[in-house]
C-alpha cells in the first residue's frame, strides 16, 4: 500500500488503531521512581503503553496497577532486572514482558 494515499487514523485515544510518533511525546521524569522517565504513548481502559527510559542505578519500586489495566514492556537496549509473581528475573534487548491486570511488577536497570 502506498503510504502518500492511505487515510489517517482516527486522532481519539481510545480508537481501534492508532499511529503515534514516539518522537513527538515529551520525555516527562516520573517522580516516583528512581532516574526514570516516560513517554506516554498509548491509553485505553484496559491497555497502558509508554516508552520508558531508565538511568543506570534507577528503576521502578513494586506496583500494581489499579483497575484492569494491562501492560507490555519491551526492551529496546540495556540490560535490567524484572520482578514479576514474586520472582526476579534479567531482561535484555529483544525480550518482552507482560504483566496481566492486579501483578506486582518493577524494572530497574542495575547499571
Amino acid at each position: 500500500m502506498d503510504p502518500e494515499a492511505s487515510v489517517p487514523l482516527k486522532e481519539d485515544p481510545v480508537a481501534q488503531a492508532k499511529l503515534v510518533h514516539s518522537d513527538d511525546i515529551s520525555w516527562t521524569k516520573n517522580p516516583k521512581y528512581v532516574d526514570t522517565w516516560f513517554r506516554r504513548l498509548v491509553t485505553s481502559d484496559n491497555l497502558s503503553t509508554s516508552l520508558i527510559r531508565i538511568e543506570p542505578g534507577g528503576g521502578q519500586v513494586p506496583h500494581v496497577h489499579p483497575n484492569d489495566i494491562e501492560e507490555v514492556t519491551y526492551a529496546l537496549e540495556g540490560e535490567g532486572d524484572v520482578l514479576i509473581s514474586g520472582r526476579w528475573q534479567k531482561c535484555a534487548p529483544g525480550d518482552c514482558l507482560y504483566v496481566g491486570p492486579g501483578l506486582e511488577h518493577c524494572v530497574k536497570n542495575p547499571g
